[in-house]
């Protein structure tokens, strides 16, 4: 064999080294568990936050204040988060004595929450407990609110929750917990949702099937038409009546007319099947089955797939047909929905 050129030479070092880079690349950055991004790429995500202006993330009539999640220190690039309404949350915990002075006892409640307060005056105040005989009534601001309404030991009301914000919980008494002398209170924020807001509408409808049709068919089949529609004298008006209350008598004799309640979040795509899925999910997850939950999971996903699309074509075929009434999703997408959980097939 002849010797090398020097430029040949020059391409197999350049090679060596580049193969040598790249091997001490992975051991730096091979983990205990699979490969960590490159530092590269951790600035990369660092900048996408830092990179984001504030403008973005505002709020009209809020302050916005943030607190960007290090990607290094957390080992996190991606999900999560929270907005605030509040610069803080602070909950002030009270126990009053029975026989405790309930003057001075607000008082210091009144010094403790004016000083935390006057150090975060945009924070949401909570104060609750066990104040037996006293109460905040006058003592706190006017931006102050009482919410519990209903007996919590006995018919007397010792257990009180105050926030500085109008409007925000309803009090719901519960049994005691254990072997307590007090009940409990959940307290549920004030916000109704859009689906509890919104009326339920009620719809009817008939589920045909080809036995049906069949069954109807034979009623017709089976009809004295001339003895029916003889007895008018050549009417026709009372002849068209009374055919039309016959044909309606058969039909709700063979397919009775359902009604079913719609509420304001339904969506036209869930079927019984993926309703049966649901309700398996929640089941494992109530379980603990951690393997039966992904497995779930998983043939939910096919599931909403296949019947979003299905439902896609059947929104286009309204459309191609100029049935631009039922395109929108109207009450066939509720007739639809409703079908296919009370009447599975």
């Amino acid at each position: 064999m002849g010797k090398k050129s020097s430029a040949q030479m020059k391409g197999t070092r350049e090679k060596s080294r580049i193969k040598r880079k790249g091997r001490r690349e992975k051991e730096r950055v091979k983990g205990g568990w699979g490969w960590e991004e490159t530092e590269r790429e951790k600035d990369k995500d660092n900048m996408s936050a830092a990179s984001i202006p504030d403008a973005n993330v505002e709020l009209p009539d809020f302050s916005t204040v943030r607190a960007d999640r290090d990607t290094k220190a957390c080992g996190k690039r991606k999900g999560g988060g929270l907005a605030l309404e509040f610069s803080h949350a602070i909950v002030v915990v009270v126990y009053i004595p029975p026989r405790a002075d309930a003057e001075a006892a607000c008082d210091v409640i009144h010094s403790a929450v004016a000083k935390l307060q006057t150090q975060h005056p945009e924070a949401l105040v909570l104060i609750s407990g066990d104040f037996n005989h006293a109460t905040l009534d006058n003592t706190l601001a006017a931006n102050f609110h009482q919410y519990v309404d209903c007996n919590t030991r006995g018919k007397r009301t010792l257990d009180l929750m105050y926030a500085n914000v109008k409007d925000a919980y309803r009090a719901t008494p519960l049994p005691a917990l254990g072997k307590a002398d007090h009940n409990l209170v959940l307290l549920k924020p004030h916000y109704t949702p859009r689906v509890r807001r919104l009326p339920t509408t009620t719809r009817s409808f008939r589920k045909w099937s080809p036995e049906a049709e069949q069954a109807l068919k034979d009623c017709f089949e089976t009809t004295d038409w001339e003895a029916l529609q003889g007895s008018h004298n050549g009417n026709m008006e009372e002849m068209v009546d009374c055919t039309t209350d016959y044909i309606n008598f058969c039909m709700d004799t063979v397919v009775p007319v359902r009604s079913v309640r719609c509420f304001a979040n339904n969506k036209p795509w869930i079927t019984s099947d993926i309703k049966g899925l649901l309700n398996q999910k929640k089941k494992a997850f109530k379980d603990g089955d951690t393997q039966e939950l992904k497995q779930i999971q998983k043939e939910l996903r096919v599931q909403l797939r296949e019947a979003k699309e299905q439902y896609r074509k059947k929104i286009e075929q309204r459309m191609q047909n100029n049935n631009m009434r039922d395109g929108v999703g109207g009450d066939e997408d509720h007739h639809w929905l409703q079908l296919q959980e009370r009447c599975p097939h």
